[in-house]
């Protein structure tokens, strides 16, 4: 006779007596974890489950109870930088500790100092357009005339990438544009379905001006400092793009650049630390996290909405790997701050 194995039913936490209450705020009010009914005849016992996916999580009363500093579950989540943020917020510690390739976790304490793991497993990124395009002339609403490089075009085959630009593609506007931080502009594919949802449109690739319009590359998914190697070239994420109204004129929906803002679903750039050539069609993989985890969505929030006020601009303005033109707005940005702070 044979047996297989089908995965996990529940885990089970231990906790001193009375955690009850304790564990509802953490597990249930702030990670959001909805509580099991225990059944009847183990309600005695105390303690309390709660649900996490298709695994219970038992929390269970220990007489003698120690924690588990070195024993623990790990929790699978979507969108784990957004759980870490929240809990973040709520005062809690976060350890981020050594980063795997193509996993996003951090570790946290439970109230009695258990420890907890949160991860979140990122696929390899899938690149749907590589796309260049040449400054030209166009008519806008009432006749009046604008020249953009914005109207880029997805290619086949491979091209060289070098430090400053891709082969073929040409900015109009080179202070927001190009260089040796901006060589490579990305959007991420999954954001095309909500705008095209919330304005009514089709939209064609590359129709916010990316060279790189791919999946797995959200801008919660991704940090500054991050380093990826595509075809031959290899190449960090150095800074979030801000955009622009031009992007709303090329697709004809007015507002759609202040929403990018709002959301933060701004898209970003690359620097290219080697030179090479790449393609739609060649490999496309993650070889270094950035240890500071600072996300370009984080950047956004921090930059557009403020979030962190002044201590969160000058930990950005601090990194690194951020590109020269984005510390540079941000001093002016931490000055404003400390007016206001001392005021």
């Amino acid at each position: 006779m044979t047996y297989s194995y089908n995965g996990f039913d529940h885990v089970q936490l231990a906790a001193p007596k009375g955690c009850e209450d304790e564990a509802r705020r953490f597990f249930g009010d702030l990670l959001g974890m909805p509580e099991i009914e225990k059944p009847e005849a183990l309600r005695k016992n105390g303690g309390c489950w709660f649900a996490c996916g298709p695994v219970q999580i038992h929390i269970g009363v220990e007489a003698d109870f120690a924690p588990a500093r070195k024993a623990h579950p790990a929790f699978l989540v979507q969108n784990v930088g957004a759980l870490r943020d929240r809990v973040l917020a709520h005062g809690l510690t976060v350890l981020d500790d050594t980063q795997i390739k193509a996993v996003k976790r951090f570790f946290l304490a439970d109230p009695w100092g258990n420890r907890l793991e949160f991860m979140e497993i990122i696929a390899p990124p899938e690149v749907f357009a590589l796309s260049v395009g040449k400054s030209d002339t166009h008519l806008r609403e009432g006749g009046r005339e604008w020249r953009t490089a914005i109207y880029k075009q997805p290619q086949d085959g491979t091209l060289w990438l070098g430090r400053e630009l891709l082969e073929g593609d040409q900015q109009e506007h080179l202070e927001f544009h190009g260089g040796p931080d901006r060589a490579l502009c990305v959007y991420a594919y999954e954001h095309y379905a909500q705008w095209e949802e919330e304005f009514g449109i089709e939209m064609p690739l590359s129709a916010f001006g990316e060279n790189l319009t791919a999946r797995g590359l959200k801008e919660w998914d991704v940090c500054i400092g991050d380093i990826y190697r595509f075809g031959d070239a290899l190449i960090q994420v150095a800074q979030p793009r801000i955009p622009c109204t031009q992007v709303d004129l090329r697709n004809n929906a007015p507002g759609l650049c202040q929403r990018m803002k709002d959301t933060g679903f701004t898209g970003y750039f690359f620097r290219v630390l080697e030179e090479g050539r790449i393609g739609k069609d060649l490999p496309f993989t993650l070889v270094e996290r950035d240890p500071q985890r600072l996300s370009i969505l984080e950047a956004n929030e921090i930059w557009f909405h403020r979030k962190g006020g002044l201590e969160a601009a000058e930990r950005l303005q601090a990194h690194p790997a951020l590109a020269d033109a984005w510390k540079q707005i941000l001093a002016s940005r931490i000055q404003e701050l400390k007016k206001e702070k001392d005021a």
